[in-house]
């Protein structure tokens, strides 16, 4: 995971009152937040900055197998590659002799779950505003040659806007091309897709569509649309498609077009990314779909000139290597 949960500390603390916290690199550790598998994750400050941070503490002694050092080698390439405003963005890795720490952003409004269960279900208008930001992320995560593959409301945090941030990747994995075919079953089974249960391969874009149509159907009904306790039953019911819309009577047709689109068999005739982003639903809701981050090559505005060779004069470091970290949104020295 990683990004936070629902602290409400207040990170805005002096300097002075940091003294006696752990240090790590440039931040400064203040208290747990949340477990993960391999450590703790705590909420940090940038000394400099004063910025809050969610920082995942990996102990060495925990990834000591081979598997659990490709599954955090993968994961940190992956964040490194995406870079958008709702999916959680690493600033950085450092890496000291007991433990490697993930920085990332913080984000302290819970999880999309929670949210759910809080409100029961959402209406259409909040449901649409969150799932187009969600498809969006999935979409530029999928531009970039990676699938999720653990998609859940339990993966999606809620910033202090009520913004989502898709989180993570630790089941994830980038595509030597768009048309790779997959064959590892993972993630969570009520979020499954058929083919993934079926075996014999599968398109990684396809199953995160499947599991988006799940997030969707919960958040509008406020339950899954396949749940049963036993396994070999669960899975019939995926396989089968079996599921209807009894736990939300009022759902419009729109929005019952869309979930029947997602949640649909075979694969390749399941509603694709392009699809579902200009599907009358989300684009009745009119949701703000924030861009790409990243600068893009842009032409620099002349205060943003000004300000590197401010830089350049007073910190001695070269204009070029600040504006090409900003570029690729690395967190280091120049930045």
């Amino acid at each position: 995971g990683g990004g936070g949960g629902s602290s409400s500390s207040s990170t805005g603390a002096s300097p002075s009152a940091c003294r006696g916290f752990r240090q790590v690199g440039s931040y400064t550790l203040l208290e747990v937040i949340g477990q993960g598998t391999f450590g703790e994750v705590l909420l940090g400050v940038e000394r400099c900055t004063r910025e809050p941070v969610a920082v995942k503490a990996l102990e060495r002694c925990k990834i000591c197998d081979e598997d659990s050092r490709e599954r955090l080698a993968n994961e940190i390439s992956i964040l490194h590659r995406v870079h958008h405003a709702n999916l959680l963005q690493l600033l950085e890795v450092v890496e000291e002799v007991d433990a490697i720490y993930l920085v990332t952003e913080h984000v302290g409004g819970g999880e999309l779950f929670a949210h759910i269960v809080k409100k029961g279900r959402l209406g259409e208008a909040e449901a649409a505003r969150l799932f187009g930001q969600m498809v969006a992320a999935v979409e530029s995560c999928h531009r970039n040659l990676v699938i999720h593959r653990d998609l859940k409301p339990e993966n999606v945090l809620l910033d202090a806007r009520g913004d989502i941030k898709v989180i993570d990747f630790g089941l994830g994995t980038i595509l030597s091309s768009p048309e790779e075919v997959l064959d590892v079953a993972c993630g969570s089974p009520h979020y499954a897709a058929p083919e993934m249960l079926l075996g014999g391969g599968y398109l990684g874009q396809r199953v995160d569509l499947w599991s988006l149509g799940v997030c969707l159907y919960a958040m509008l009904c406020g339950c899954l649309p396949f749940d049963e306790p036993d396994m070999d039953a669960l899975y019939d019911r995926i396989i089968g498609v079996d599921f209807d819309f009894a736990p939300a009577p009022g759902l419009s047709a729109a929005a019952k077009d869309l979930l029947c689109g997602l949640l649909h068999m075979p694969p390749d005739e399941r509603i694709t990314v392009r699809g579902v982003l200009s599907h009358k639903w989300l684009r009745a809701s009119s949701p703000s779909v924030p861009p790409t981050l990243g600068l893009c090559g842009a032409p620099l505005d002349p205060n943003c000139r000004s300000l590197l060779r401010r830089i350049e004069a007073e910190h001695g470091l070269p204009r070029h290597e600040v504006l090409t970290a900003l570029r690729r949104g690395e967190r280091s020295a120049a930045t």
